[in-house]
């Protein structure tokens, strides 16, 4: 019986020897998987692969960029060969403003009055509807 309890004795040692190396298992894998930077690698592979995942940030960015440009071309392209569209536009606009059109503003009329002095030069008998 004395056998038997050295025996309890010594396996109560090793599964408690045994469970406190399994807890610093798990403890070292918990502290490496919360560095950022993997052991081992040297600064120049941390830059490189600083500035490779710039680029390809950059490149996603620039590839959603042109679609987003390409698609707003298009937009405008269906607008302009769209005749329907630029009545219902031009209708809206002059529903919301009337009749009445904007006075011209300083720079746009001296704009205006250069015109009609070009036209006047080359045509004589030109005469500037009044608006």
């Amino acid at each position: 019986m004395a056998s038997d309890a050295k025996i309890n004795v010594a396996t109560d040692l090793l599964v408690e020897d045994m469970r406190s190396t399994a807890r610093l298992y798990r403890a070292q894998a918990r502290l490496q998987r919360s560095r950022l930077v993997v052991p081992g690698l040297s600064i120049w592979d941390v830059l490189q692969r600083g500035i490779v995942l710039s680029c390809v940030g950059l490149s996603v960015y620039g590839i959603v960029a042109a679609g987003l440009v390409h698609r707003d071309t298009l937009r405008r392209g269906q607008e302009v060969s769209n005749p329907m569209m630029l009545l219902e536009k031009m209708e809206a606009e002059k529903a919301l403003l009337g009749d009445q059109k904007p006075p011209p503003t300083q720079e746009e009329q001296k704009e205006i009055d250069l015109a009609t002095a070009a036209v006047q030069a080359a045509l004589p008998s030109y005469e500037r509807k009044s608006s």
